[in-house]
């Protein structure tokens, strides 16, 4: 017996994360890597002085040194990854990093590698003063019941975006994550598969011009708040469990655009939303909300608020959980009290539809606790090649992928921090291995493939994946070329895109980026923090999901396809600078959620012909800013066009909306808000107009006959997206 206790000691002090999260019983996951990479700055042996990571050892000057490494000027080329060995770091003052224009990988073992605050109390943890494109993942940040703020987004000069936090944990902080601590914005920012334990505030989303933040797959226990949306700022929050919160889990007051909140769980919380929607509309689907101690559960003011599938059980009283003003729209909620809402609405009920909300019950949580690692690397340096931007580096690269491919068991093709030419295209086939770099960076990327073949080439060709990941990598050529092309004959391919940059942004033209070709019934498509154009042709018997997509169009078209049995998601999207955000051809299907325009000519087209049958177009938006009108047009396409939450932002003063053709198509808008322009329709005879409870100058409620039943539908096309939701990224089926 004396001999097993003393190895669960040793053990204990070999990995001292093992306890880190005791209050939720639920921990960080283990990434656990094989060691550093060859261009991975670690800190325990390429510093002086080198951490220890003995959690007594001040060593907070050697991970500053890793950081000055990153913020030194010289070769573009340097090292843009700091590691961390398991370890506790102990740090005595603030770490920081600043002005990193192309962005940087900060990353360690999870659960086993810790930096604790021995500083003054309330001091920052992490300051990060201008760090964009950047992914920091698997670290605990332990705050010691001292510290102030865990990860501190304050950007004095750069605008900050596209970052990624990923598998970190927060406990007892007074905040574990602030965006826009200063007056530059922090924007399209995701909060992924992240712990916040005993924090005064989860993540506090500060001011005006932070907006995009992304929170999914989080989990929040025993904190004060939750999640807080400041006054100007916006945010989405999906797949996210709150337990225990003294104050609430959500409190978003005055946000400047509409922000959703989809598929959340919280048990014996004080309260689950404080909503002050000022001039924002609300999205709110399939919340499961359990022992709540407030009055209300829910106390919602401002613009139209959708409410739909919510389950509330176990409440303080009989009284009911919502307190709401202005105008809801309501369908398929269900509460053990008396009724569901209390005060002075406008109330619309959408029948219950054919499918039913995913979330079980108000104690599920989505959080990963288990996430593997590529155990094997495949340098691609190590076969030749330079990543100077002139050799061609085909031949080493497609090696590196083919030895990969060949030991399969999640190896990796790994390209180093570098530009990478190709005068031919790369081949990617086969199963169970990933190709990726350090991060996508920006104007000189981190891990970038460039085109030096004929202009009207193919970077990367990928045929019939099974279970093969394509991830922080640039991929990109400024000509006639296509970034990746990705077909499949086979029913069961699979593959996930994460931090990929492909052609696109900031571009008035979609015919470059990342194309699905004729994908048939049966394959699977993921995508993580997309950015630059997606084409999807003739790919609508395939599962696509798009988790989120920055910067670039979205095109969905294909006309040879008779049966369109499959599901193409956009769950976050944002658009700038384009002449649509997204286009749709063909009659084909879409669904959308939190649709973010700003800066470009148009949001959305949608085109059919009198040869397709019937589709559906749902997009559930938030600001909606275009320099040109019709800001939305529909043209001979069949079936139904739905638009929910929008929120038309400032001028023009006339906004137009366009329908032309002989096709008969219904037009469908729920909840949505003018800040200031009339929004007008200009339809054809074969059209049917549905407004339900919209606010903006003219009419806000026009429900013909048929037409709360055609809502329903539309509310459906949500649904199925939670199904995909929880099924392509959590392996979980309802």
């Amino acid at each position: 017996m004396k001999n097993i206790l003393l190895v669960l000691v040793l053990l204990l002090m070999e990995f001292p994360g093992s306890d880190q999260n005791l209050l939720s019983g639920i921990q960080l996951p283990a990434l656990d890597w094989p060691g550093k990479r060859s261009d991975w700055i670690d800190v325990k042996t390429d510093v002086m002085p080198a951490a220890k990571g003995d959690g007594i050892t001040d060593d907070t000057r050697a991970i500053q040194e890793a950081l000055n490494q990153l913020m030194a000027q010289g070769s573009l080329w340097k090292p843009k990854t700091i590691y961390f060995p398991p370890g506790t770091y102990r740090i005595t003052q603030t770490l920081i990093l600043k002005d990193i224009m192309d962005g940087c990988w900060v990353v360690g073992h999870g659960r086993y590698t810790i930096i604790k605050w021995d500083g003054k109390s309330g001091g920052t943890m992490l300051l990060l003063d201008g760090a964009p494109r950047s992914l920091f993942e698997g670290i605990l940040f332990d705050g010691n019941e001292k510290a102030g703020i865990g990860i501190d987004h304050y950007s004095s000069k750069l605008f900050v975006t596209e970052g990624d936090q990923k598998y970190l944990a927060f406990k007892n902080l007074d905040v574990g994550i602030r965006f826009g601590n200063n007056g530059v914005a922090s924007a399209e920012q995701s909060v992924n598969n992240c712990l916040f334990t005993n924090c005064k505030t989860g993540v506090y989303i500060q001011r005006f011009n932070n907006y995009d933040i992304l929170i999914m797959g989080s989990g929040f226990y025993r904190c004060g708040t939750g999640i807080i949306i400041g006054k100007g700022a916006n945010g989405y929050v999906r797949t996210c469990h709150f337990e225990q919160s003294a104050i609430t889990d959500i409190n978003a007051f005055g946000p400047e655009h509409p922000c959703s909140f989809m598929r959340c769980t919280s048990l014996n919380s004080n309260m689950f939303l404080k909503w002050e929607g000022g001039v924002a509309t609300a999205f709110i689907q399939d919340c499961h909300v359990s022992g709540w101690k407030a009055k209300v559960a829910m106390l919602l003011t401002g613009p139209p608020i959708l409410i739909f599938d919510c389950v509330f059980t176990d409440p303080p009283d009989n009284e009911s959980p919502i307190s709401a003003s202005g105008r809801l729209v309501l369908s398929n909620n269900t509460s053990n009290t008396s009724g569901l809402y209390r005060d002075d609405a406008s109330v619309t009920e959408i029948p219950k539809g054919k499918r039913n909300g995913v979330v079980i019950s108000a104690s599920q949580s989505f959080f990963k606790e288990v996430v593997p690692v590529p155990q094997k690397v495949y340098d691609v340096k190590k076969f030749g090649a330079t990543g100077d931007g002139q050799a061609d580096d085909r031949a080493a690269i497609q090696t590196a992928i083919d030895s990969a491919r060949l030991y399969g068991k999640g190896a990796i093709a790994y390209l180093p921090h570098g530009d990478y030419k190709v005068n031919g295209t790369l081949y990617v086939s086969g199963a169970n291995y990933t190709i990726g770099g350090v991060f996508p960076g920006g104007s000189y990327p981190g891990s970038r493939i460039m085109w030096g073949g004929d202009a009207a080439g193919i970077i990367i060709n990928v045929r019939n994946p099974k279970n093969i990941k394509i991830e922080q990598l640039t991929v990109q050529d400024d000509r006639d070329s296509i970034d990746i092309l990705q077909t499949a004959t086979d029913h069961n391919s699979s593959i996930t895109y994460n931090m990929v940059t492909v052609y696109g942004m900031y571009m008035k033209s979609s015919k470059k980026g990342l194309q699905l070709l004729n994908l048939p019934h049966g394959a699977i498509v993921t995508m993580d923090h997309i950015n630059g154009n997606i084409r999807v042709i003739n790919s609508s018997r395939a599962k696509i999901l798009i988790n989120y997509h920055w910067e670039g169009m979205i095109t969905v078209e294909g006309s040879s396809e008779t049966i369109r049995d499959g599901f193409i998601g956009i769950q976050a999207n944002l658009a700038t600078n384009v002449d649509y955000g997204i286009l749709v051809r063909n009659n084909q299907n879409l669904v959308v959620t939190n649709f973010y325009m700003e800066s470009a000519d148009r949001y959305f087209s949608v085109e059919g012909n009198d040869n397709h049958t019937g589709g559906h177009v749902s997009i559930a938006g938030v600001k909606v800013q275009t320099a040109l009108n019709p800001l939305i047009t529909i043209d001979n396409y069949k079936g139904r066009v739905a638009a929910l939450c929008l929120q038309y932002y400032q001028a023009p003063e006339q906004r137009e909306i366009t329908c032309t053709g002989s096709q008969p198509v219904s037009l469908i808008w729920i909840g949505n808000n003018s800040y200031s322009p009339s929004v007008n329709f200009h339809i054809t005879k074969s059209a049917k107009l549905i407004l339900i409870e919209n606010v903006w100058k003219g009419s806000s409620n026009k429900i013909p006959e048929g037409g709360l039943q055609q809502a329903s539908e539309v509310l459906d096309d949500f649904r199925e997206m939670g199904e995909n939701d929880l099924y392509l990224n959590y392996n979980l089926k309802n």
